[in-house]
């Protein structure tokens, strides 16, 4: 039995990435802002590094926006991948020979 996720209350970071206006140079970044983690989600990334993993994987999602000057931004969560389940495999079928097939 798969265990069912409670997205709306899955722990997850938050923030906003402009284009960089003060770019001058190829190596800046095209876009810079902040993203806000909670504590939940935090003790969740601690966890797993106490359980002896060397990094921990993050998933992202980004939405293009604007603010409320109408200016461009990228809107950001940031949250840990979902577990897959194990899916339980079926027992293969027995051949049935075809001199018991009826047709």
């Amino acid at each position: 039995m798969t265990e069912q996720v409670d997205f709306q209350n899955k722990p997850k970071g938050q923030g906003n990435a402009w284009e960089n206006s003060k770019k001058t140079a190829s190596n800046h970044p095209d876009y810079t802002g902040k993203i806000e983690l909670p504590k939940t989600l935090m003790k969740e990334l601690v966890d797993q590094i106490k359980q002896g993993h060397d990094e921990v994987e993050l998933r992202i999602a980004i939405w293009n926006r604007k603010d409320k000057k109408g200016n461009p931004l990228m809107y950001l969560s940031v949250d840990t991948p979902l577990k897959r389940a194990e899916k339980e495999v079926p027992a293969p079928r027995k051949a049935i020979p075809d001199s018991e097939v009826p047709f």
